[in-house]
Parts: structure tokens; sequence; C-alpha cells
């Protein structure tokens, strides 16, 4: 495959115009001006323009898949109260259900994300990422209805098993498909956006859980994928997979459908890019050895998997998946429901303001804000539960707290933790190993998911909610002296540009 462009491409009803404008781009990256593209392209049309309409809502509707993702994250926020209820109006298994059955609900799914994440990360390099999406969001839409008539805890835990080989299939694929389909001044705007439909989706069933019972919460649950079920086929495949298969033709399609809005040199121009990328990385390796073989990949891999690590051991699993019974316990005025739809509310909102803002203020520093601003208030949490524990004369003037923390820990997480370790992890790796990446990634993810929701009803019965709190805050303050020393910017970096970067490091 040649560094330019020398030919005609036949596109319908675009030819014309695309044949007119057609030319040979030539280049010469510093310092390779024998050996192959390894840098990105200077060209000269580079002006940024606003984001299509159809990219919207390309982008807007593969994230239903977060947003359903996200409901069914937290279904047991407001379903296992009713579990453990002795009503039998409200009880569909008709006895309260042990700790043990708490525990196997809410962590043994977690092992299943293990397979998941590799067999739909190999799925997507077969099929594509958009066929792949489908798959997904049919998987997601029939394990969800299964959960909803599922007469036992067993049966539940099985079809919740089966959902989130689904779920965390959504997590590596669908940011795969984010980053490719995007350019680089609106990859994080993008990524963020699609980030804040998990929150949404965690809203959402916390909403319905307050008014709704176990199985029309559920069907509920699953019925946004209706819509995406129909209208996503509307999307393209993303440009930089159709060329990678070689697929020149469909790849121009591809980006003119995304980009309505630009010339055909414009366009020309983002194919030769693509084109630069994928020549750039055709001859390495594509298996689990080669995540770890060269310096960029070892770098690569540690700086998308360290946010994630993080992330998910600063307690936010836990917190949101036992927010309604974790407020219940706090014994506070206002019930778990409630106080989690507030919650749920104002994340929402932090993470929408942090895809508005993102790409002007860079990824480096929200995160290290929001990492540290995410810690303190956990750590004064865990002084109320301690209190509480004690039987503390204090109690009574501090029932504010519980809430006034979580809020002020859910506002600082979802301004850089909670959204940008998915956005960016990504753009760390080269094509022939970005599905891979992610994959492993999200083996990892499910691995500390299953422990902190598995372990957590054990550590609360015989340690006190306090010691849990406190461990998630030490995370975060640990978390953010690592990222502060290793942590690097990439705003307005090409994905050539970070490759780059980090054979450097």
């Amino acid at each position: 495959m040649s560094s330019g462009i020398d030919q005609k491409f036949v596109i319908g009803d675009i030819e014309s115009t695309i044949e007119s404008s057609l030319q040979t781009i030539t280049y010469v990256p510093k310092g390779k001006e024998n050996g192959p593209c390894e840098v990105p392209l200077i060209l000269e049309n580079d002006a940024k323009k606003p984001d299509t309409l159809f990219l919207y809502f390309t982008v807007l509707t593969g994230t239903l898949l977060f947003f359903v993702s996200g409901a069914t994250l937290v279904w047991t926020s407001p379903v296992i109260p009713m579990l453990r209820s002795n009503n039998t109006e409200i009880n569909p298994m008709g006895y309260p259900i042990s700790t043990t059955e708490v525990s196997l609900i809410a962590g043994v799914p977690s092992l299943t994300m293990l397979f998941g994440s590799v067999i739909l990360a190999r799925v997507s390099e077969l099929v594509g990422r958009k066929r792949c999406l489908q798959i997904i969001g049919l998987g997601l839409f029939s394990s969800t209805l299964l959960i909803a008539f599922s007469p036992n805890v067993l049966l539940i835990v099985l079809f919740r098993s089966v959902l989130y080989i689904f779920y965390i299939g959504t997590l590596t694929v669908l940011p795969v498909y984010i980053t490719e389909i995007c350019e680089d001044h609106n990859r994080a705007k993008f990524g963020c956006l699609m980030g804040a439909f998990l929150p949404f989706g965690n809203l959402y069933t916390y909403i319905l859980g307050s008014f709704c019972n176990v199985r029309y919460l559920t069907v509920m649950i699953a019925a946004p994928l209706l819509f995406f079920l129909a209208f996503f086929n509307l999307a393209p495949e993303t440009p930089v997979y159709l060329l990678s298969k070689g697929r020149k033709d469909q790849c121009i399609k591809a980006i003119h459908a995304v980009r309505k809005n630009k010339t055909s040199r414009e366009i020309n121009e983002e194919f030769v890019k693509i084109e630069g990328t994928i020549q750039s990385s055709v001859s390495a390796q594509s298996n689990f050895i080669a995540l770890f073989k060269t310096r960029e990949a070892r770098w690569g891999m540690l700086l998308a998997i360290s946010p994630v690590i993080i992330q998910n051991l600063s307690g936010v699993t836990v917190i949101m998946t036992f927010l309604a019974p974790l407020f219940n316990s706090a014994g506070t005025s206002l019930s778990g429901n409630t106080m989690a739809i507030i919650v749920g509310s104002i994340k929402v909102c932090s993470f929408i303001f942090t895809s508005t803002i993102i790409e002007k203020t860079g990824r480096r520093r929200m995160l290290l804000i929001s990492t540290l601003g995410t810690g303190i208030p956990l750590f004064v949490l865990g002084i109320f539960f301690y209190l509480k524990q004690q039987n503390s004369h204090l109690l009574p003037y501090i029932q504010w707290l519980p809430l006034a923390c979580v809020i002020s820990n859910v506002v600082m997480y979802s301004l850089g933790l909670g959204s940008i370790p998915m956005a960016i992890m990504g753009e760390y790796f080269p094509i022939e190993l970005r599905s891979l990446a992610l994959s492993f990634i999200m083996i990892i993810f499910g691995l500390i998911m299953f422990v902190t929701t598995f372990t957590y009803p054990y550590i609360d019965d015989y340690l006190g909610v306090h010691w849990c709190v406190w461990m998630y805050s030490g995370v975060c303050f640990l978390g953010f002296i690592f990222m502060y020393l290793v942590i690097p910017e990439t705003k307005g970096k090409t994905l050539n540009e970070i490759q780059e970067y980090l054979k450097t490091r």
C-alpha cells in the first residue's frame, strides 16, 4: 500500500466530485525519509468543522448499549432490598434471600466477563465493529428478558452471567468503534459522552426501581434496546476497520457518511491519514504476547489499564451496586431509593459537563483532579460509618453527611475518573492490537469487579462499611500519586503521534 493516493475511486453519487479533486499527496516524515510512514501526515486542510448530525446519531444510537449496561449494572440496588424483604408482594422469591445469595447475584456474573471480553473482541475482528455491536445488543436484550421471568435465584445468577458476557463486550467493542469513527479533535468528547450513558442508565434503574416490581423493572431496562436494534443498522462500519480489510471504496463511503460537511479533498486527506496509520502497523503481530513485546506496547498497556484499575478499586462499582442498601444502613431520613435517584441525577449531569469541557481542559488534568477529589469524600464517609458503629452522640447532628459525601464523591468521580479511562484507553494501541488490548483490560476489569462486589457483603458484615470505604479512599490517594507520575496528556494528538511518543518513554 503506497503512502499517497494516485487513483480514482468510484463512489456512487459522489464520483464526479472526488475524481475532480484527487491528486498525489506526498509527505516525508521527519527522520523517516527512506522508511515507511510511522508518524501522522501534515496536511494542508486541517480546519475543524462542526460534527455532523449523522455522526451524533451514530454515536448516540451506539451508546444505548452503554445506557442499558449502566441500567443492568445497578439492577441490584433497588432489587436486593426487595429480595431480602418478607413482603411476598414485592419479593418474587417468596422468602428473604441470604447474604450468600446476595453475593452470588452480585459477584458471580462478573466471572463470565473474562470470557466475554476475549470472545467478542475476536468477533469484532472477524465480522466488524458494527456487526459485533448488533450481536451484543441482541444478547443484552434476550438475557435481560430471561432475568425478568426467572423464578429462582439460581436462574437469576445464570442469566445475569450470560448478560455480563454481553455487558463486557459493550465495554470492549464500543470504545473501539467510537475511537475509529471519530476524528482526533473529538475523540475524547464523544468518548466521555459515551461514558455519560452509563450513569444515565444507572439513573433510569434508580427511578424505575422506586415504584416498579422486579419483573416490570427488568423488562423496562431491556426496552431501549428495541430502538438500538431497529436503527443502528443505519450506522456505518468504521473506516479504519474497512480499510484494514482492503475495502477502500467502502472506507471512503463510510468517511463521507459521517463527514457530509467536508469537501472531497478533506475526505481524501482523512483517507490518507487512516492509510498511513494502517501502513505503519501492517507487519505487527496480533496476539497476547504482542501486547507486551515492544516498548510502546508495554507502556500503552500500563497507561491504559492503570486508570481502569484505579477507577474500579475506587469503590464506584460497589457504591453504585449497593447504593440503596448503603443509604438504608446509614439511617438517614430519606429512603435509599430516593437518595439513589438524587445521586444518579447529579452523576449524569456531571458526566455530560465533563464531555463538553474535556477537549479544552485535557485528559491528564481532569483525571488528577477527579481522582484526588473522589478519595476525600470517601474518607469522610468512612468516619461517619465508624461513628455510627460506635453509636456516637454526634450522629443526630450529621445525618446529612452521607448524602453530602456521596454527592461530592459522584461529582468528583464524574469529572474524570468515571469517564476518561474508557474514553482514552483505545488511544494507546495501534489498530491491530486495539481490540485485543481492550479485551485484556476488560478481563482485569471483570476480575476486579468480581472481587469487589462478591466480597463487599462479607466485609460489611465482619469489618463494617467504614473499612470498605476507607480502603477505596486509600486507592484514590495512591492512584493520584501514580497517575501524576506516569500519565501523559494526549489532547490534540493523533493516534500515530501517541505511538511515536510511547516509543520514547
